[in-house]
């Protein structure tokens, strides 16, 4: 083969790169444009992650406590959504985070349970009434837990089950609260102790409890709340150990598992699954979905109007913070990638907004960063707000956004339009490839020249690693983790 096929053959190498790559930017453009897009929304009063989130019988959505990456937090919000605006509350009767949040049949919300200073857990539990909006004490559970369930009975009861309790262990225990006496009653334990699990209230009354961490790692049983007998038993098991997954129902009553961990380890060293399976409380068997999700841990699972279910943020692969949704379509069981978050994100709360869009509030992003920023995913045009105060919460004179950065994953999937996202690792490949033509054809010249042995690294890839060099993890993120 003569010089001059050479040199045609690498240039029709690296227009086809640059072709690929052009290719790459028109799809991720045309997934935003016919799917839905995130837009950025008010800030919150306080900057927070591992917080709570409920919505109200009217449409406004609680957020409760928390931590900022210092402490504990009592303060509180409401978000109203006609006004797309954040309202300061008078503060929580206890700091926590980690707790659980659970809208009662009244209209009030139960919140239980979470860490409080000095990494100690509490079994302090408190009300907010939607009416006078202020924050109640009611009894105390039988046991200091955080990272818990709470799920609400048809009899409108509250079911609290397991958690992580005193020195960070796994607690078997469950216990009932009456919304009419205010008290807390145990009942039968779990079958299996487990914290950061997942529950299910099937339409036959009955709770599902999936997965979660023990001290011998990972959890796969499945077990049943039978309201009835007042006591759980094994039902089946989970395809692959996890926890800090999500569980979704589906319609037909089967239940959809994404991502989580199979086993707590050191800080820096977890891998979260690129795994999702559906669960079928009828036969007690799962089964894998057609494709793999994106890996992630700590993320959310949102179910949209038209039955799809949108996959947002959460630890990825190399403890990278995840800014790339994907969308679950229940018909064809299959996983596809969607638009890009307005700040990447986990350990964050998703709430469904009346008229259809989702508002995603705090977490945590790389670096540590605690967000006090929220965003809101829409599948159509935004309406308009409300005509009302801007700026500020009210009540709060002043809320700075937290400064945020750029993260990207070793997928070079980061923030729309920097250089490493989607679109934008397709201009770097576009740019490499002219500015490296002149020197690839160039180098044909020395055919009988032995290059130096050199080692080149993609700019994304340089950016992510040294990313890495501050990589969040559950575990280094100032022990907001039990």
């Amino acid at each position: 083969m003569n010089r001059r096929t050479l040199r045609v053959l690498a240039a029709l190498l690296l227009l086809t790169v640059a072709a690929t790559a052009l290719a790459d930017i028109g799809a991720a453009g045309a997934q935003e444009a016919a799917g839905g897009q995130f837009v950025p929304g008010r800030p919150m009063a306080t900057n927070r992650g591992f917080h709570a989130a409920t919505t109200l019988r009217d449409g406004r959505i609680l957020i409760t406590g928390g931590g900022d990456g210092f402490s504990a937090l009592a303060v509180a919000e409401l978000y109203e959504p006609d006004r797309r605006r954040f309202i300061l509350l008078n503060d929580m009767t206890e700091a926590r985070f980690n707790h659980r949040s659970t809208l009662l049949q009244d209209g009030r919300v139960l919140i239980t349970g979470g860490e409080i200073e000095g990494s100690e857990f509490t079994s302090s539990a408190e009300i907010f009434d939607p009416v006078s909006e202020e924050f109640l004490p009611t009894g105390s559970m039988k046991f200091a837990r955080s990272s818990h369930t709470a799920s609400l009975l048809i009899d409108g009861r509250v079911l609290v089950a397991g958690g992580t309790g005193d020195s960070y262990g796994t607690l078997k225990t469950a216990e009932l609260y009456d919304p009419s006496t205010g008290e807390f009653t145990a009942t039968s334990d779990l079958s299996v102790s487990r914290s950061n699990h997942a529950d299910i209230t099937q339409a036959n009354g009955n709770v599902l409890i999936l997965g979660g961490f023990n001290s011998t790692g990972g959890v796969s049983e499945v077990e049943e709340y039978d309201l009835l007998s007042g006591g759980f038993r094994q039902v089946g098991e989970l395809d692959v150990p996890r926890g800090d997954h999500t569980a979704t129902l589906l319609p037909n009553g089967h239940v959809l598992v994404i991502g989580g961990v199979d086993r707590e380890v050191e800080p820096g060293q977890e891998s979260p699954l690129a795994h999702a399976e559906i669960y079928d409380p009828s036969s007690g068997a799962s089964q894998p979905t057609q494709n793999r999700p994106l890996a992630r841990s700590d993320h959310t699972a949102t179910t949209l109007e038209d039955g799809k279910i949108l996959v947002v943020g959460g630890f990825g692969a190399g403890n990278s913070v995840l800014g790339l949704s994907q969308l679950y379509d229940v018909e064809s069981k299959r996983f596809s990638m969607h638009a890009f978050m307005v700040q990447s994100r986990t350990a964050h709360t998703a709430s469904i907004v009346p008229g259809g869009s989702v508002l995603f509030v705090g977490g945590i992003s790389t670096g540590a960063i605690f967000l006090g920023l929220s965003e809101i995913y829409e599948r159509g045009a935004l309406p308009e707000p409300t005509p009302g105060p801007v700026g500020a919460p009210e009540s709060v004179s002043a809320v700075a956004a937290t400064p945020v950065t750029e993260e990207t994953s070793d997928s070079n999937v980061g923030e729309v339009g920097g250089f490493c996202s989607a679109a934008g690792y397709g201009v770097g490949r576009v740019y490499l490839s002219l500015l490296l033509a002149p020197i690839a054809l160039a180098g044909l010249k020395f055919k009988n020249r032995r290059p130096k042995k050199t080692r080149t690294i993609a700019p994304c890839l340089l950016l992510n690693r040294q990313e890495k060099a501050g990589a969040t993890s559950r575990r280094n993120i100032s022990n907001w983790r039990s």
